[in-house]
C-alpha cells in the first residue's frame, strides 16, 4: 500500500494515490471561479493583500499578547465562536455558497469555492478507506457532520462516529441524521459515486471533548481530523493522547503541520490565529509512525494542510 519514495519534507510518498491528478482536477474544476498565471497582476495583488493583512493580525498578536482586544483561541471561545456558526448557517447553504478564496496547486493559481478543497480531503480519505478496509472509524472535531455523511454513503458497512465540541454543530449533525434519505446536496456533492443513501441515520454523533474523549482505548482502527486540530493549539498535548489512545491502526490528519507553513506568510497566519503548531514527527511522541502523505493538492494562499497517514505502533501511558 504505502511507496517509502521520499517528498518535500523528506516525509513518504504514498502510493495509494499516484496518478490522481486527473481525478482531483476533476472534483475542483466546478469550485473554480477564476485561474490565473503566477505572474498575472491581478494575481499578484491577491498574494500582496493576504501577505500585509496576515503580517498585520500576526504583529498585533505579537506585541498584544492574549488580551482581551486580540481574543484569546480557547476551548471556550472555539466552543461560542463554532456553536454560532453552525447553529447559524445549514450544511446546504455552506454548500452552495459562492463565496470564493485565492488558492494554490503547484504552480496554479485559483479563485475558487473553499468547500472544493473539503471534496477532496474526503476523495483522499475515501481511497484510504477503500485500501485499508477498516471496520471502525471516529472523526474528532467532526463539525456538521459532513464527513461522515459522505464516508456512510460511500462504506455504509462500517461503523462511523463522530464527536463534536460545539452543540451546533453536534444538532446540525442530528438534524441530517434524522432524516430519512440523504439530502440531495450532500449525495451530489459525493466525490465518489455511492451505494447507500440511508446509512447516515447509523452514525453515531457525540459531543464531547478531544480532551477527553468518551472511549475505551483503541477503539477504532482509523481515527481522522480534518481541519480540526487547527482549533486545539491550547490543548495539543491532550488531544494528540487521547487520539493515540482510542486508535488500533491509523492515524488520518489535515492540519497545518509546521513543516508545510514555515514561510513567513503562512506562519504569521498559524500564529495571529493560535491554529495547530505542531511538527509532524511530533506524532512520534504519541505512538505513531509516519506512513506518509499526499501533498499534490489544491491549498488556500499562504495556509497548506496535507493528507498524512501514520500508523499506532506503541500506546502511551
Amino acid at each position: 500500500m504505502f511507496l517509502l519514495k521520499k517528498q518535500k519534507n523528506d516525509i513518504p510518498h504514498l502510493s495509494i494515490f499516484d496518478n490522481v491528478n486527473d481525478e482531483i482536477q476533476s472534483l475542483f474544476k466546478p469550485f473554480i471561479q477564476t485561474e490565473y498565471s503566477l505572474s498575472d497582476p491581478r494575481w499578484q495583488d491577491h498574494v500582496i493583500a493576504s501577505a500585509t493583512f496576515w503580517k498585520k493580525k500576526w504583529l498585533k498578536r505579537y506585541f498584544l499578547g492574549w488580551t482581551g482586544f486580540i481574543g484569546v483561541k480557547d476551548q471556550k471561545n472555539v466552543e461560542i465562536d463554532y456553536s454560532l456558526q453552525w447553529a447559524n448557517s445549514t450544511l446546504e447553504q455552506n454548500l452552495t455558497n459562492l463565496k470564493s478564496v485565492p488558492c494554490l496547486w503547484g504552480g496554479r493559481c485559483f479563485l475558487a469555492r473553499s468547500y472544493g478543497i473539503k471534496r477532496l480531503h474526503q476523495f483522499l480519505l475515501a481511497k484510504f478507506i477503500n485500501d485499508t478496509k477498516p471496520k471502525t472509524i471516529l472523526e474528532v472535531g467532526s463539525g456538521n457532520g459532513l464527513n461522515l455523511f459522505i464516508l456512510s454513503f460511500l462504506f455504509p458497512s462500517i461503523q462511523l462516529t463522530g464527536v463534536e465540541l460545539t452543540k451546533g454543530g453536534y444538532e446540525a449533525s442530528k438534524k441530517v441524521a434524522l432524516e430519512d434519505t440523504l439530502p440531495d446536496y450532500i449525495v451530489n456533492f459525493s466525490p465518489l459515486v455511492g451505494i447507500n443513501s440511508k446509512a447516515h441515520k447509523l452514525i453515531d454523533f457525540q459531543q464531547g471533548s478531544a480532551k477527553s474523549l468518551p472511549f475505551a482505548d483503541e477503539s477504532f482502527d482509523v481515527v481522522f481530523t480534518i481541519l480540526a486540530l487547527e482549533q486545539m493549539e491550547e490543548i495539543q498535548h491532550e488531544a494528540l493522547s487521547e487520539l493515540s489512545r482510542v486508535c488500533k491502526k491509523y492515524l488520518v490528519m489535515v492540519e497545518p503541520f509546521r513543516e508545510w507553513n514555515n514561510e513567513s506568510t503562512n506562519r504569521h497566519r498559524v500564529k495571529s490565529l493560535d491554529y495547530f503548531t505542531a511538527s509532524i514527527h511530533d506524532l512520534s511522541k504519541y505512538g505513531f509512525k509516519i506512513l506518509g502523505c499526499h501533498d499534490d493538492i489544491p491549498n488556500k494562499l499562504h495556509y497548506t494542510t496535507n493528507f498524512i497517514v501514520a500508523e499506532k505502533i506503541t500506546q502511551i501511558l
